[in-house]
């Protein structure tokens, strides 16, 4: 699955460089026969996204190995450590949500602060 991701991944990236998105559909046929210079920073982008993508997989299939190993060899390990794995996301999650809520107790308080003095300057 996840080779089927990078490859997947590594087309999209080489390909959205093939067509510019700006130009209408109807075009194609006539680009087929225009050659349209390809600028460096085009290439270091490319190779960016390209070696960004092997990273992250070459990473992945690291920790991925590391926590099989460390779930078959000391299970009580692998609770502490898929804890301390996932804190970082755990914290952006709770400071999302704290921020919603505030964002909705701000809306509802403006609301029925607004309604009420209108309720007062009509008495």
């Amino acid at each position: 699955m996840k080779r089927i991701l990078f490859i997947v991944l590594l087309l999209c990236t080489l390909i959205s460089e093939a067509v510019p998105p700006y130009r209408p559909c109807r075009r194609v046929p006539y680009k087929t026969r225009q050659m349209h210079k390809i600028s460096w920073r085009q290439i270091a982008a490319t190779g960016g996204a390209a070696g960004t993508i092997i990273a992250a997989y070459k990473v992945s299939d690291g920790v991925q190995q590391g926590m099989k190993r460390a779930a078959e060899k000391n299970p009580e390990q692998f609770i502490g450590l898929l804890g301390r794995l996932t804190l970082p996301f755990r914290f952006v999650l709770w400071c999302i949500s704290l921020a919603g809520g505030a964002w909705i107790a701000l809306k509802m308080y403006r609301k029925y602060h607004t309604r009420n003095r209108k309720g007062e300057s009509e008495k």
